[in-house]
Order: structure tokens, then sequence, then C-alpha cells
């Protein structure tokens, strides 16, 4: 019963990515905060609580066996969603179980990936109202595919259904605003009770899709003022207040699009070069692969798909546009200081890593960070929250994302219990089972956080755990007078 696999703190004062955070977060904000530029509030918070989780100093769970009265201390995380390795990864891995085993019915799925011109990454990323206008026409676009091909088989009132991921991030850690999106490969009718699958996809049917998709953006854009008539004339549009007051916020998103460097001495220098503009007029679909096409700087995507009972395949696919934005493995040391971060693919010209100083990396970080209250999971057709057909299509309607739906507990007033505890997400990723005691086999039982100081050194020293001091300041902010700091 002991099994290969035991839980052990992974330790992330050890990782590169923590210690560059550690040793730099502070004299990056105080740098800018001397050029005169607000950083926002969320961005701040997000580096600060990196660096307190998974260590034990600041807040631990004591995790206990009742029968060999073994003992382990479970650091806290952070919970965060901008680039948290661990916390991203956990999010990741319980998104992908909570759809396979609670909402998507058994269906063929397909994935349609959607890139956007350079300039309308930066418009989308500080515009909400474009950003959901621009999501909406994608997302009609591919429906309207659907409902066309199954009303030609009979069909009188077929209805799609998608959940989109956005994504904030490229292989080089650039800001590049894109959409995963998942989508049933057919249709529902008679109230969600009959499935139709969609007939198999042609390239000209994809290139239909990129070809109204474009026009239909472009002349949003237009109307919007985002650019002129032709469509190489981009100009500057309206942005949220966030970034009209953060010029160190839009400023590191503007370079991590266009692939430069905002702060520091290589300011304004390439990282990597990167196209930009939305074509000409009259621009047509240009092949790239199979079902995949660009125009006008838009590219779709759309070979993937994933066979009815193959569920196995589907929570893999869900992991992947669902992943964290840093990729730990790929993070290195170069020589002079520098890091060297692997790209996934080589570029076409033999482009194999960025490179980037330590300040660099915390700018790119910095600009891939998601704004608060913002939604990167989105539910349309069947599964949108509202549609008459949600609870008929989806396996377990009763079962919300992240907790479960009691009855009892909510007439009691107990605090509702989590769909996936931390314990069964740690067994269904990497089968370590923490309900079980490494040492006799026997039930552990959590009890209740320790979150004071004082408890947890003498917890620590009890068990004979030696924890680094937390970092010094122990928080970026300390000795920074800003007259005021952006929430």
């Amino acid at each position: 019963m002991h099994g290969a696999f035991h839980y052990k703190r992974r330790q992330p004062e050890k990782s590169l990515l923590y210690q560059v955070v550690q040793d730099n977060i502070g004299p990056f904000i105080r740098a800018r905060a001397s050029e005169g530029k607000d950083l926002p509030r969320y961005v701040i918070k997000e580096f600060e609580d990196y660096l307190r989780c998974g260590r034990l100093e600041h807040g631990l769970v004591r995790v206990w066996c009742e029968g060999c009265k073994h003992e382990m201390a479970v650091a806290l995380s952070c919970k965060k969603r901008g680039f948290c390795p661990s916390c991203c990864g956990k999010r990741m891995v319980e998104t992908a179980a909570h759809l396979v085993d609670n909402v998507l019915p058994v269906a063929p799925y397909r994935q349609w990936i959607l890139t956007l011109p350079v300039p309308l990454r930066f418009w989308c990323a500080t515009n909400r109202k474009l950003a959901a206008k621009v999501h909406r026409i994608i997302i009609k676009n591919i429906e309207d595919h659907y409902i066309k091909a199954a009303k030609r088989s009979g069909v009188e009132k077929p209805e799609p259904g998608s959940i989109t991921f956005v994504q904030h991030f490229g292989s080089a850690l650039q800001f590049n605003l894109h959409y995963h999106i998942l989508f049933l490969d057919g249709v529902f009718s008679e109230s969600g009770k009959n499935f139709l699958a969609a007939e198999k996809l042609q390239d000209q049917q994809v290139e239909t899709v990129l070809a109204q998709i474009a026009q239909q953006v472009i002349k949003l854009c237009r109307k919007g003022g985002f650019i002129s008539e032709d469509p190489d004339q981009v100009q500057a549009g309206e942005m949220d207040s966030l970034f009209g007051e953060s010029s160190v916020l839009s400023a590191a998103l503007s370079a991590s699009i266009k692939g430069k460097i905002a702060f520091g001495p290589r300011s304004g220098q390439n990282v990597r070069f990167i196209g930009e503009g939305f074509g000409f007029q009259d621009e047509v679909p240009l092949a790239k692969g199979n079902l995949c096409y660009s125009q006008n700087g838009f590219s779709i995507h759309a070979a993937t798909r994933v066979h009815d009972y193959d569920r196995p395949r589907l929570e893999k696919l869900i992991k992947y546009i669902s992943r964290p934005p840093v990729a730990m493995e790929r993070l290195s040391k170069a020589p002079g200081g520098l890091l060297q971060y692997k790209l996934k693919t080589p570029f076409r010209d033999g482009k194999t890593h960025v490179m980037l100083s330590p300040e660099e990396l915390l700018e790119k970080l910095t600009a891939i960070i998601p704004r608060p209250r913002s939604h990167n999971t989105k539910y349309s057709g069947v599964f949108a929250p509202h549609h008459p057909f949600r609870e008929t299509v989806t396996l377990r309607p009763e079962m919300k994302k992240a907790f479960e739906s009691s009855k009892e507990n909510d007439q009691d007033g107990k605090k509702k219990r989590k769909n996936y505890t931390w314990s069964q997400l740690l067994a269904r990723s990497f089968k370590v089972d923490l309900t079980k005691c490494p040492h006799c086999g026997g039930e552990l039982r959590v009890l209740k956080p320790i979150m004071a100081r004082d408890q947890i050194d003498r917890h620590l020293k009890h068990q004979g755990l030696v924890e680094h001091p937390p970092p010094a300041p122990s928080s970026p902010t300390d000795n920074i007078s800003y007259d005021r700091v952006l929430d």
C-alpha cells in the first residue's frame, strides 16, 4: 500500500524563477517608482504572494496519522492565476477534471485556435468592451458554421456549444492574446436530448470562417476609430482607466506584444521580430497547413479533434489549453548574469531561446498577469450558464465550478465543500496519495491551519524542520514612497 510516490514539499525557493523574483522584484518596483510611473497594486500583490507560496514560514496545515502518529507539514499556496507555476498548474488540473467529470457530455470535440493581429492584441488587452465584441464575433462565426451544416441535415433548431480559454502569453513569454476554443463538433437539438455530429470539416469551410471573422473585426475597429479605411493605418484607441492611469503597465504590455523591452538599459530594443498590421485591402486567406489559414494578421487552426469516448485525450487537451504561462524546465541561466527561456518550437530562422536580464523577465511577467475581475474561461451556447439546454446536456449540472452543491450545507450554514480537494488533485496528476500515511498506510487527517508566526516557528522546531527566513525586505514595496498605488 505504501506505493512509490509520497508527498514531499516542492521547495519553491530552490527554483530559478523564485530566486530571480526574490532578488530583483524590489529593485524593479523602486526603479519604476523613481521614474514616476505607477505600478498597479494587483501586480505588486501577485509578486508578493508568489514569494510566500509554498513556504512553511508563511502558513501551514498539519497532516496527522491517527495510527502511527506520523505528522507532516503542508505549506499554504498563493492561489494566484498570474504566473505561479504551482497554483496555475493546480487550476489547470482542477479545470480539466471538472469539465471532463461534470460538464462535457460524451461527444466529439474540436479545438479552434484564433490569434489576433499585433495591434488588436493591445487594444483588446486594454479595452474590455472591444475584447468582448471581438470574442463574440469569433464565437458567432464558428457557431454559424455548425448551425448551417446542421440545417443542411434537416435539424430545425440546432444549438452548438463551446468553452473559450483566453491565453495571454506566447512561447517566448511575450504578451500574446489569443483564444483556444473547445467546440462541440456537432449540435444539440430537441431540447438537448439529441446530438448530431458534424460532417467532416473541410479546408474551404475554415477559410470562409476566418475571412468572415477578419472582415467583421476590421469593420468593428474602423467604427471604433482604431484603424482608418486603409487597414495598414492603425491608430491609438480608447483604453480602460487602469491602463490610462498606469503608464508602466501600458508600456510593459505594448513592449511585450511587439517583442521589445520597455525599461532599463535596453529600453526600446527588440527581443525578437513580430510582424504587425492588418495586411492589405481585400487580402484573401492564405493556407498554412491542414485546416489552418491566415488573413489580415488573423490566423485560425482547427485540425485538432477528439473522438466521442476518448475522455483521457480530452482531459489532456484541456490541460494543454489551460496550462500555466511559465514552464520552469525551460528557464535557465546564461553567461553574464542573463537568463534564457527555451522556445517551445524553434522559429523558422533557427532561433531556439529568448535572452532576458532578470529585470526584463519581471517586465514580461508583469505584462501577462491577468487583470482583476477578468474571466479567462468563457462558456457559450449550450454550456452558457442560462442556456435552456444546459442542465440537459451537461453530465452533472448540480456540480458547480470548484464546489459541490449541497442543500443541507446551505441550510445548516456550513461552508461549501470543494469538488476536488488538494489531495485528490495530487493523486490525479502525480499519483501521490496524501490520504494515506507513507509509514503505516493509515488514514491521514488534515488539522487546522497554523497562521500565527510564533505558532509556525514552534511547530517547525517541534518537527525538526528548518526553513529559510522570509525574503528581506518581507514586502517588495518596503521603503517605497508612492503617492498612490493603483488597485
